[in-house]
């Protein structure tokens, strides 16, 4: 199976520009022949919105946006997983959390063959860096995961924190040809081989590769470190680099790929890294918002000459 693994970016609530970051990585997977494209978690919206999940303008933007996109697919453009945000608009209590009447959804988008499905992602983290209870609703059980390609191969999808209950995600996606596990995952020492050391639990159990693709961005002090990886045959034959927003093309059903295997390097090699990325996200994405700002201050006071 030849995938796209779209390690991309996002600048919270700048739809244009995470639409045009979908649709660079779609652009590549279509020139490769690419069975599949995968883009990280809340790819559409960007990360780091926080209550502004559940503004109801900002969840009806998002939603017409998403059908905008859907217009521009033909029967030329590959499949895609993305994350994206879904209303949730009937009365719903969910046992463990407060009322979540009208929280959306923390979604999996995923288009095939002119067809949109979404997976609702189930397991809402909420600890010391996230507190996803507050803004969304959960995902219902025994919902539908697991979807078939043109190419024939069945693929089982899990939304970030899913995937750190090993035997409960192991048997959403039993059966399947390869588990797709779309991330916002943020980083800290360490937590990588954390996540390699899950996805080979579950690989092993199910009997099926599994990639994991991470967003790497950088948002108000949480940095999502990138490191998309490959679990297959019983080791990591894909880690992409940490810290850079990358389009990568693999193939699960061929030996003769060299493997891409980032070097992590050191611990203080990767927290310097980590602090210039998180530096340069910072004045980066706070100059586009000023910039935006200036833009829209110079407009409105030319209306009075």
């Amino acid at each position: 199976m030849k995938i796209v693994i779209g390690q991309a970016n996002s600048i919270p609530g700048d739809l244009k520009f995470n639409v045009d970051r979908i649709f660079q990585a779609m652009a590549y997977g279509k020139k490769v022949g690419a069975d599949l494209v995968v883009l990280p978690e809340l790819m559409f919206p960007g990360y780091g919105l926080r209550d502004d999940y559940d503004n109801p303008e900002v969840v009806d933007e998002v939603t017409t946006a998403e059908a905008d996109f859907s217009d521009r697919l033909d029967s030329s453009s590959p499949p895609v997983i993305y994350g994206s945000i879904e209303a949730q608009n009937t009365l719903r209590r969910v046992p463990g959390f407060e009322d979540v009447s009208g929280k959306p959804y923390n979604i999996a988008r995923v288009h095939i063959d002119g067809m949109s499905s979404v997976v609702r992602k189930m397991t809402l983290a909420n600890d010391n860096v996230f507190d996803d209870p507050r803004t969304f609703t959960p995902g219902e059980e025994n919902q539908k995961r697991i979807f078939k390609l043109p190419s024939g191969q069945t693929i089982g999808v899990l939304v970030c924190a899913e995937m750190w209950d090993p035997d409960w995600a192991a048997e959403q996606v039993s059966g399947v040809d390869l588990i797709v596990c779309i991330n916002a995952s943020d980083w800290h020492p360490g937590k990588g081989e954390t996540r390699e050391a899950l996805a080979a639990e579950i690989s092993n159990t199910v009997g099926a590769p599994f990639l994991y693709v991470n967003m790497a961005s950088g948002q108000d002090g949480i940095l999502f470190d990138g490191a998309s990886f490959l679990y297959q045959n019983g080791e990591i034959t894909v880690r992409l680099d940490e810290f850079v927003d990358s389009d990568t093309l693999i193939d699960t059903s061929t030996t003769s790929q060299a493997p891409i295997v980032a070097n992590r390097g050191t611990r203080i090699e990767r927290t310097y890294d980590a602090l210039v990325f998180g530096l340069r996200e910072y004045f980066w994405k706070n100059y586009v918002m000023c910039r935006d700002i200036v833009s829209l201050h110079f407009h409105f006071f030319s209306l009075f000459g």
